[in-house]
């Protein structure tokens, strides 16, 4: 059986931005704590670069005005991710519907655990999931 996991800061558009049409994900998000281009900041230092939280808020204070707790940072990427959720599926649907998709599928281990790295991309758009193996029972 496997277990879904989508890294949904990866499913962005090539635009290089955090969706090509559509409201930034600050106007989604009520209370946000962070400006979008801290958010945006956190996330791919989090999700991309895998650098621990502590790391990311000792950054952060370095900067004026920017002193936030791990859990404020955890906090944000997962409105974040909610945000990014509807343009995952938004993306799945364009990829499917595109006439040319490249594929690539990549397998890794996580903590002693097999995991797979799925790649779709075309001209415009790529997706990028992990999916996890589940223990076998």
């Amino acid at each position: 059986m496997l277990s879904h996991h989508q890294r949904l800061l990866s499913a962005l558009p090539q635009t290089g931005g955090i969706a090509s049409r559509g409201s930034a994900p600050a106007a989604d998000l009520p209370h946000a704590q962070l400006g979008l281009n801290a958010l945006a900041t956190a996330a791919v230092l989090r999700v991309c670069y895998r650098l621990p939280l502590r790391q990311i808020t000792r950054l952060f204070a370095q900067l004026p005005q920017l002193k936030l707790c791990p859990g404020a940072i955890v906090k944000q990427i997962k409105r974040l991710s909610q945000w990014l959720e509807k343009q995952y599926h938004r993306l799945k649907l364009v990829l499917r519907a595109a006439g040319v998709v490249h594929a690539d599928e990549t397998g890794w281990r996580t903590n002693g655990k097999n995991g797979y790295l799925w790649t779709l991309t075309n001209a415009k758009h790529t997706l990028i999931t992990s999916i996890a193996r589940a223990a076998p029972r």
